[in-house]
Order: structure tokens, then sequence, then C-alpha cells
């Protein structure tokens, strides 16, 4: 039975496509298993020996990515291809955990042998017309950096060709817009995909629980050691680096659970890292060092703690489950393992061999306090512990902060010295303008003063602004809650303070599910500060509070928006929404003058639904689209959503002159 490659095309008979995906599945499963992978018949019905340039082996679990490696460009047979491929799939993809034998029975394997490279010779746009979405997979260098899309991408993302040439930049770490300039290499190859279920005898063979690394007495005797280290580093004394008598060995996670005697409370000091796993005995010296650190500052006499009890567990094995939204709980066993849920900085993982799969997920679900279950991942991890029911939670809390949230972007986005500020002031906002009218909402961007700040201001010159003025703005930084409201009483500026209205802002946190009063959020929050000293030259006493959003679905977004309405509609007084947004963000001035050109007409629909699916199924990096969305979807809840007025549009090339790499600047009036 012969095999070609001919004309661009890549011919497998159905025999061999099954006889290589057995094969395939083969050397997955034992690479999973730690056991030698490699082909013994490499005939493969024939197609053993035929050349390709690559190839790539992909695993998913009820439809969603597991694990996928592979390689491109090395001319080599299809034996040794998938003996490569399989093996770095099973255990390379740093993305996500090392894939455990407890996954076999549950997966579905793809392989993809790669042919007919061919390096893309057209300049600028033009590129775009050498993919084929369907047929070609793209790979891009630069400068070092390199990436990789299979043609599946395209098709599954539904991609035009210039938005799967974006893609494959910011795969290798590029600005999507760099796929047009010379300097950028670019290849497109074609693939040929065949799958399905793992066909190995060694998927059901694996199916097992991983053997117990710690077994009751050396637990016992590690829990042991680590209470003697707490003690003789609370006393300042020499603990020992190593537990004598102990293994070590790389695990996902530890906790460590400590009671004082005489005391109700549990102090718990845990570290968790599912890729790549820890050092045991380093790990495990880490946190007893943590524990006495927060004995001492608990202690209530100089001597401190007498007698400790001390329970452990040490987590290992770690499997993916699917989200919250669609778990697959399939090898999960109460009883041998721990369930966790986590969901951006949020997380929680449970242990209670007494309870079911699916009362634990709801639990560990509510302990992570879930918003989103389709982004809320699901795992589990198998557990020696020498204590039971167990838990581990570790969610943001809000903070209140001060009453004056200081003026810490000064000297960065705007001057910090009065004099200063105001004679940028005074620049932004000279020359006439027309008159200024009443409008629910405006939308201005974020950056620095010298870049966006004269679109900024002939925005927000055009509206006659009332007292009370809520700014909602992206969330750029980590810190604190993901949907925050700013609890400061006033906000410093170098020109003078800002008043807030704190009682609106507790009103709208007590009121709106998921807003919580938090000051560490819009501590380094820089994109309602931007817009402070702007307010403040046109309505000085006018309060200002504001809101950060960070991730959510459309979903939530309209429930943000309900709840704003229902909240204002009982004000008597006007109130102006400050929509603070940046457009398109870092490809080049030409390629972001048309995607800016691309939201800007989406908003103008006067659909926010619409909007936001355009928005992000275009990858238009504004990073205000949710903030816009909330406040159209409010002005639909009170018949003011009826036109949209564009007041300026700039890039940082207008200032700087480097039209490489740009941010779209845009102010819109919305009414």
């Amino acid at each position: 039975m012969e095999t070609t490659v001919e004309a661009g095309i890549l011919s497998l008979s159905d025999a061999q496509k099954s006889t290589i995906h057995r094969a395939a599945s083969e050397l997955f499963a034992a690479a999973v298993l730690n056991l030698p992978a490699r082909l013994s018949n490499r005939d493969l019905s024939g197609a053993g020996g035929t050349k390709v340039i690559g190839a790539f082996v992909s695993v998913k679990r009820q439809g969603r990515l597991r694990s996928c490696c592979g390689f491109l460009g090395e001319e080599t047979t299809v034996a040794e291809a998938i003996e490569k491929a399989a093996e770095r799939t099973a255990t390379d993809d740093q993305r996500f955990p090392r894939v455990s034998p407890l996954e076999l029975p549950y997966m579905e394997l793809e392989t993809w042998l790669l042919h007919s490279p061919k390096l893309i010779e057209a300049k600028g746009h033009d590129r775009a017309a050498a993919v084929e979405i369907g047929k070609h997979g793209v790979q891009v260098a630069r400068a070092g950096n390199r990436g990789l899309l299979l043609p599946s991408v395209a098709t599954e993302a539904k991609f035009t060709p210039e938005q799967f040439l974006q893609q494959v930049c910011m795969k290798a770490g590029l600005p999507p817009s760099l796929w047009v300039e010379d300097e950028t290499q670019l290849w497109t190859f074609e693939g040929l995909e065949f799958g399905g279920p793992i066909e190995a005898g060694a998927a059901k063979e694996g199916a097992l629980v991983p053997g117990v690394p710690y077994p009751g007495e050396i637990l016992d005797r590690i829990a042991k050691g680590c209470a003697d280290n707490i003690f003789l580093l609370y006393r300042g004394a020499t603990a020992s680096y190593v537990l004598n008598g102990c293994p070590d060995g790389n695990v996902a996670g530890i906790a460590l659970f400590i009671n004082e005697p005489g005391t109700p409370e549990t102090m718990e000091v845990s570290k968790m890292s599912m890729r790549p796993l820890m050092p045991l005995q380093s790990s495990l010296f880490m946190l007893c060092q943590g524990a006495a650190a927060a004995l001492k500052q608990r202690a209530k006499t100089r001597h401190g703690p007498q007698s400790l009890n001390l329970a452990i567990a040490i987590l290992f094995d770690p499997v993916m489950h699917g989200t919250v939204a669609a778990p697959d709980l399939r090898g999960f066993d109460p009883t041998k393992r721990a369930l966790l849920v986590a969901e951006g900085q949020n997380n929680a993982w449970l242990y209670d061999p007494e309870k079911t799969a699916e009362q634990l997920l709801e639990d560990a679900a509510k302990a992570a306090k879930v918003t989103t279950p389709e982004a809320a991942g699901v795992f589990s991890l198998g557990i020696c512990s020498s204590g039971k029911p167990l838990s581990v939670v570790r969610t943001v809390e809000p903070q209140i902060g001060p009453t004056v949230r200081g003026a810490n972007q000064a000297g960065r986005f705007y001057p910090a010295d009065k004099d200063e500020l105001n004679a940028t002031l005074d620049k932004l906002f000279e020359g006439d303008a027309p008159p200024a009218e009443a409008w629910p909402a405006v939308m201005m961007p974020h950056a620095g003063l010298q870049y966006s700040g004269k679109v900024a201001a002939d925005a927000l010159r055009r509206v006659k602004i009332p007292s009370t003025v809520i700014v909602l703005c992206p969330k750029h930084t980590p810190l604190g809650v993901e949907w925050a409201v700013a609890p400061n009483e006033e906000w410093a500026l170098p020109t003078g303070n800002v008043p807030s209205d704190p009682a609106l802002a507790k009103e709208l946190a007590t009121t709106i599910d998921g807003l919580e009063l938090d000051g560490a959020a819009h501590h380094m929050e820089h994109a309602i500060e931007v817009e402070l000293p702007l307010l403040q030259r046109l309505a000085p006493e006018a309060k200002v509070v504001g809101i950060a959003i960070g991730a959510g679905t459309y979903a939530r977004l309209e429930k943000l928006a309900e709840g704003l309405a229902y909240v204002l509609d009982k004000r008597k007084d006007d109130v102006l929404f400050v929509i603070s947004s940046d457009m398109n963000h870092f490809a080049t001035d030409e390629e972001n003058r048309l995607l800016d050109e691309q939201a800007l007409a989406a908003l103008e629909t006067l659909d926010p639904h619409k909007a936001f699916d355009a928005i992000m199924d275009k990858r238009i990096s504004m990073c205000g689209v949710r903030p816009a969305v909330v406040v159209m979807e409010t002005l639909k809840r009170w018949n003011r959503l009826n036109k949209a007025v564009r007041t300026g549009y700039a890039t940082t090339a207008d200032t700087t002159g480097d039209k490489s790499r740009v941010v779209g600047y845009a102010g819109m009036l919305l009414g």
C-alpha cells in the first residue's frame, strides 16, 4: 500500500489513517504512563516511511483542548514524526498540567501530518490573499520570535485571513499588525488531520488511581518534622531545611493546618503549582517559615505557643475536568481526590470523602466566588492527608482603603506640578468649541494627557456636566476585586481634591450583584484618574464616582446595567456617564485606524450586544468595550440611546510620529 504527496496533497487510505491513529494513541498513552514511547512496527500499513515536514498531536476532553504539541520545518518520516509529536503532547505543553493516566479513557486524539510549506512572498496587506481558510496553517518568524497555528484554528474560530495572521503574530509574542511588514516572515503549510477516541490498551490500564506517594507513616513523620521546624523558627533557632527520614519529590500542592491547643481557630498556610510542580522538601520549609512568622504576629505572650496540633495535606497528580459551566467529573473519586475550582485570582479546593462529586463542585464554586462559570476551571488532585474534611480558599477580599484616594499616577499620565498641570489644561481646552449640551454619556480616552488629552477634552467640553458623574473604566491592574466601585470620599489631584459620593458608591455596591466597594482595585488604576483633571476644570463641584470593570460575559454586563438603572432611577438629579476607554492597541497606524473605524461603526449601531460581538469577534483591543456596553445598556433602559456623535479621533502617531505601533483614541457622545 503506497502513500503519496503530490501537488500539495497528502494521500492516505482509511486503513493507513486508522493504523497511524492507533499508533499515535499508544505512543501518547505510553508517554503519559512514563513508558518508552517507541513504535514496535514502523511500517504503519505502508505509510511509515512517507516524508512529511512536521506533525502535531492534539488531545481534547469533551471537545476542550487538553494538550497539543508538535513541530514544523524538519523533513522526516511519518513514523518518526508521530513518535516525536505524541511524546511532546503527553509531557511538554506548558499551558496545562501534565496529562494524568486517569484522563486517558476520556480523551480524543487528533493527528496532523504537515506538508507543502510555502513562503509568502507578497507584500503588505496582499499577504492575506495567500492564506486560504480551511486549507492553510500559518507560521510566523521575526527577530527570534516564532509562532504557528494549525489550519483548524481558523475554521473553528471563524477567522478571516487577516485575523488568522494577526493571531499567529500574537501566538509568537508579536504585535498583531506586524504580519504586513517585510521584516516579518510568513509561511503557509497544509496538513492532513484525522483522529477519534484514544485507541490504546494502555488507556484502560492507565485508568488507575496513581500510587499514594506519601503513605500514613511517612505523612506523620513529615507532619512532626514541620511542627518541630515551626517551633524552632518561631524561637529564632536553626531549623532543618531537609526533614530527616522523609522523602522528597515533586508535588502540586501542600497545606499545613495548625491549631494551638486552647484556641478555636485553625491557621492554614499553603502553596500550589500544577505546572511546574514544586519540590516537596524546600516548599515545606518555606511554609514552615510562613507559619512561624504568622504565629509571631498573633502571639499574645513572648513565650508563644507551647504545643501545636498540625495536620498536613499533600496534593499530586492534577487532572482537568472542564469548567463549572460544563464539568466532566468522570474519573473523579471524592474518597481519594480533592476538587479545585479556579477563576481569575480566586480559587478553592475541598476534600471531603463523605460528599459526592457534584456536591463538592457546588461547594467549591461557591467558596471560590465564581461569577462566570464558563471561565472557571475545574481540577482534581490526588491527596495524602492526616485529616478530613479539608479546604483551602483563596479569594480576593475588598479593601476600603483611605478616605482620600491619592494622585497615584501624577507625573506619569499628567503633570504632578500644579502650575504645569494647569498650563496643560489651558492648552487642551484652548480654542472655540460648539455649545455644551445635555448628553447622558460621553466616551473619552485615558492615555497620558500629552497623547489623548486633546481628544478627551474636545469630547467633554461638548457636554453639560451635572452634579454627579459616574466614570466606568476597564480594570488594568490585577489588584483588588474584579468589579469595583471606588469607596473613597475624595480624589486627590495636584490642583486640589475632587469630591466623590460615597453614599451613592455604597448603594451601588449593596444593590448590584458582583459589584463591591474596593479601594485596592482603584489604588493604581489610571483610567479614572486621568479623566479627573478635565472634569475638575469644567465642573469643579461635580461629584465623581468610579467603577472599574474586569472580565465579564454579556449576560453579567446586562445585570450590571440593570442594577445601575434601578439605583439611578430613584435619584432626582441627572447623572453623566463617562466611558473611559482607549481604542485598538499596538497595530500599525494604518491597521489601527481601520480597526478603530470598525469599532466606532459598531458602537454607532446603538445595539450594545451587536457592538460587543463585533468588537470581540474582530479581536479589536478596545479596552473599554465592557464599560461601553454597560452604559449603552443602561441608556437603553431609559430610552435614551438614540444617537451617537463622534467628536474626535487620533493615534499616538499624531504626537510621536512613529506609525509602527500605535494606540487609538476616540471621543463620542451617546444619548
